[in-house]
């Protein structure tokens, strides 16, 4: 019975918590100041292809957007590491979520990293390529950092010889 009662206690302050933490972000006039959960995100019109030194699609690689080609600053390409098609392709329009302002004015790298591919069992070096962002649609709201369209994203992976 103890349990249950603490079970039951438990639950009931879950949901309080919850309804406290929707009701802390009302918006009752237009003066007060409106509570934001998140991370700024920007839409991105992504048109990747990925092949090897003989111009063959490399299916299977995932990549990944790196601001100032940091390893640790990287922005994966859809949810879940979307890979390439058997195409060697990805194109889609993906929300990012990052604290880059304004893509269009940042060195951006489309990367390859060995670790993030153990289906192609280190088949590839890692390897990027510089790639640009045009500003498509000027941010709209707190959160929103703008719709961008990428440029040049064609990487050439070479072999791993090792």
């Amino acid at each position: 019975m103890a349990k249950k009662t603490i079970s039951l206690f438990k639950f009931l302050m879950v949901g309080l918590l919850a309804l406290l933490g929707f009701t802390s972000c009302s918006k009752k006039d237009k003066k007060e100041l409106v509570c934001m959960y998140g991370t700024p995100e920007a839409t991105l019109h992504i048109n990747v292809k990925v092949v090897d030194t003989d111009g063959n699609p490399v299916s299977n690689a995932n990549l990944a957007l790196s601001y100032n080609n940091v390893p640790n600053n990287i922005y994966f390409l859809g949810p879940f590491y979307k890979p390439t098609g058997i195409d060697g392709k990805i194109v889609g329009e993906f929300r990012s979520a990052s604290f880059i302002p304004d893509y269009s004015k940042f060195d951006i790298h489309l990367v390859y990293y060995k670790k993030l591919n153990p289906d192609l069992e280190n088949k590839y070096k890692d390897d990027s390529v510089k790639v640009s962002f045009i500003k498509i649609k000027d941010p709209s709201g707190s959160w929103d950092q703008g719709t961008y369209r990428m440029e040049g994203g064609t990487l050439t992976l070479k072999e791993n010889k090792e």
